[in-house]
């Protein structure tokens, strides 16, 4: 890492090496030992403890019909997320995203109801 005064020189803003210039503000800056921050140290709040196994599901899927994977046997459903609109998703033989209400109907012109 390289130390704040020759990063100047470094950087070609200025020739002078910091051996060469004569910083007298130097000597008068001073840092305070006091602290603003939150935690003693850098770790912040490391006590967090999960409430429950987060469990990636995206492996599993079968590679083929009754072939199974390495996470799954061949007579095991799928278990990754599938959309409502999925024609694999359980919602699909609800309807899926597009479910019928039955108090919607169709307007017809000639009907006196709204």
């Amino acid at each position: 890492m390289i130390q704040p005064e020759w990063h100047g020189w470094m950087h070609h803003m200025y020739d002078e090496t910091p051996d060469q210039i004569n910083l007298e503000f130097k000597d008068r800056l001073e840092t305070t030992p006091d602290s603003n921050a939150i935690y003693g140290n850098h770790v912040g709040a490391a006590t967090f403890e999960p409430v429950h196994e987060q469990i990636d599901l995206t492996q599993y899927r079968s590679r083929g019909y009754k072939v199974g994977s390495l996470m799954t046997g061949p007579d095991e459903p799928d278990r990754f997320y599938k959309q409502p609109g999925h024609p694999l998703s359980p919602a699909a033989d609800k309807g899926g995203r597009f479910q019928q209400r039955k108090e919607l109907s169709e307007w017809e012109p000639t009907s006196s109801k709204p």
